[in-house]
């Protein structure tokens, strides 16, 4: 079976369906059948079905159709952006600006109502899974000011729960930590300012830089290749810390922490300490 032949097929038939309350799985069949193995069969029909699903308030399915997007391969996802003169690229940074949008109003309108019990687990899943799609189109689709505001909007979040739930409270930091640690210099600065300001802010930095692997002695700890692509990031990503740290005046308190910890873990800060 041709499945986008077939998904043009039901989009002839049921595409302009007023029922709203299927129409959300409807889109998301339509897109499934479009987009297999990080290939994309049917650019014009996956084009008309975001359209179709930045009219709806379907912040999980919209989530899924970014995610879908970002996960295509190198050639593909550039072909959908260049699509029309860039009408993929535009309509990509609707869909990944309102889901965000949506996603962060409802967590906020959670975290203001903490009578109410939540699923943990499944908004922790979310908020990472958002966080991963805002970092992968980056900087060149939604632009360097949606990025920080987004940034922004979580340590806000984060500040909101910081003392009821502080679980919830350090994840949003830690996705503003990935966010800057794929981002560049300028941008990096002021997303790792906001964070060290942040209650929690140094635990969170700590933590990404804990070495986790089991050992008793510095004589077992295996170095990776120094000339990989992973081990340039983290060492930018350490030095540009290091410097926002002390341009914070946070430094000081940050080496204290280290140390009150065990600094056989932390591999990228042992010389500091």
């Amino acid at each position: 079976m041709h499945f986008s032949s077939y998904a043009r097929a039901l989009w002839r038939d049921h595409g302009h369906n007023e029922c709203k309350v299927f129409r959300g799985r409807f889109l998301r069949l339509l897109l499934e059948l479009c987009m297999k193995d990080e290939k994309i069969s049917d650019i014009p029909l996956v084009n008309t079905i975001l359209k179709e699903m930045l009219k709806l308030d379907i912040p999980r399915t919209l989530l899924f159709a970014c995610e879908l997007i970002v996960g295509l391969d190198k050639r593909a996802f550039i072909a959908f952006v260049a699509f029309e003169n860039e009408d993929g690229d535009n309509v990509l940074t609707m869909a990944v600006t309102k889901t965000s949008r949506l996603i962060l109003g409802e967590l906020k309108q959670v975290i203001s109502d903490m009578s109410h019990e939540f699923d943990m687990t499944e908004c922790i899943s979310v908020i990472r899974r958002l966080g991963c799609v805002v970092a992968n189109v980056g900087e060149t689709v939604i632009g360097k000011e949606q990025l920080i505001r987004f940034a922004q909007l979580l340590c806000q979040l984060s500040k909101s729960c910081i003392a009821h739930k502080r679980e919830l409270s350090l994840i949003f930091m830690d996705v503003v930590l990935e966010l800057s640690a794929q981002t560049e210099e300028d941008v990096r600065s002021k997303l790792l300012m906001t964070l060290v300001g942040e209650d929690g802010g140094l635990e969170v930095i700590l933590n990404r830089f804990r070495f986790t692997n089991d050992f008793k002695s510095d004589n077992q700890v295996q170095e990776p290749d120094s000339t990989s692509l992973m081990t340039q990031i983290e060492d930018s990503m350490r030095s540009d810390t290091i410097t926002i740290l002390k341009k914070a005046g946070k430094f000081d308190e940050f080496v204290k922490m280290v140390r009150r910890n065990d600094c056989s873990q932390y591999r990228s800060f042992r010389n500091i300490v």
